[in-house]
């Protein structure tokens, strides 16, 4: 039996449910950061015939070249990145994912070292 993990926006207007994660991470990358308003942006990342909208229709758009993220135009929650047409990353923070899954990769930790040296100045 497959094991399904559902997840959608804060709203409730997108839901989706996934099967299969093949890898979990933290990306510290500017972008990340920016659409995330946050030090950092949690992922799982998931074949792309395992990932699928279950309701409603996320909204898109190309955060870099070859880039596709989708969100919820509701209420503004981050949902997928895409880069290659196999695999799919899914927002772990997404509502009834979070609880689910463990990260155990992190990616591009050095804008966040310096993220965090700015912090400190601040302080």
């Amino acid at each position: 039996m497959e094991r399904k993990i559902e997840g959608g926006c804060h709203c409730g207007a997108v839901r989706y449910a996934i099967t299969e994660v093949r890898a979990s991470m933290v990306c510290h990358c500017r972008t990340c950061q920016r659409v995330a308003g946050a030090p950092v942006l949690a992922w799982v990342s998931v074949a792309a015939d395992d990932y699928r909208v279950t309701k409603g229709e996320p909204a898109g758009y190309a955060s870099s070249p070859g880039i596709a993220r989708n969100f919820c135009a509701a209420c503004g929650t981050q949902l997928t990145y895409a880069r290659a047409p196999d695999e799919i990353d899914v927002t772990t923070a997404s509502p009834f994912l979070a609880q689910s899954q463990h990260c155990v990769d992190q990616v591009w930790r050095r804008p966040a070292e310096l993220f965090q040296v700015a912090l400190r100045r601040l302080m």
